[in-house]
């Protein structure tokens, strides 16, 4: 129902998973995923008859090393945000047909905390490139309302539940 889809489903089957005791990643299939499969098919190989990544999965290993690479960005950002103390924990209240829904354990970042925060601090958000993540943040805080536009669409889609039929008609 959203435009966005998420890098771990784009990239499914595989993933990218550390190796253990090191720094280094490995490609890794899901086998029962159902989309793997063995033998003479209408699918793409893995490997080349050299051995070689084919381009299909040499595509898929260099989309899910850029996923890495932001992830690992991504989480320089957020602890920078954190060191800072400018995340707050965050409860939504989404309004659904039925009631009013609290959702909890999320965080967001204060903006009154980020603009008071000293120079020196602002800086060091500024070199971590977190103050792209904390203004992109606020401003999805504004698309809150697609969470009960979504939670309309769900109820709309959802069919009532079935009577059971008597036993004889």
């Amino acid at each position: 129902l959203a435009p966005h889809v998420p890098a771990w489903f784009r990239g499914y089957p595989f993933r990218l998973l550390p190796r253990q005791g090191t720094d280094e990643v490995i490609l890794c299939v899901d086998e029962d995923s159902g989309l793997v499969v063995e033998g003479n098919s209408a699918g793409e190989d893995f490997f080349d008859t050299a051995g070689n990544a084919s381009p299909a999965l040499k595509t898929v290993l260099d989309f899910l090393t850029e996923v890495e690479r932001s992830r690992k960005a991504t989480n320089l950002a957020v602890s920078a945000l954190a060191e800072a103390g400018v995340i707050r924990p965050w409860q939504i209240k989404v309004k659904t047909e039925q009631d009013e829904k609290t959702i909890s354990g999320l965080h967001h970042v204060d903006e009154a905390a980020l603009s008071e925060l000293p120079d020196d601090a602002f800086l060091k958000l500024r070199k971590a490139s977190a103050l792209t993540l904390a203004d992109a943040q606020l401003l999805s805080m504004g698309n809150i309302g697609i969470f009960e536009r979504l939670a309309s669409v769900q109820a709309q889609l959802t069919p009532p539940p079935v009577m059971a039929l008597p036993e004889s008609l």
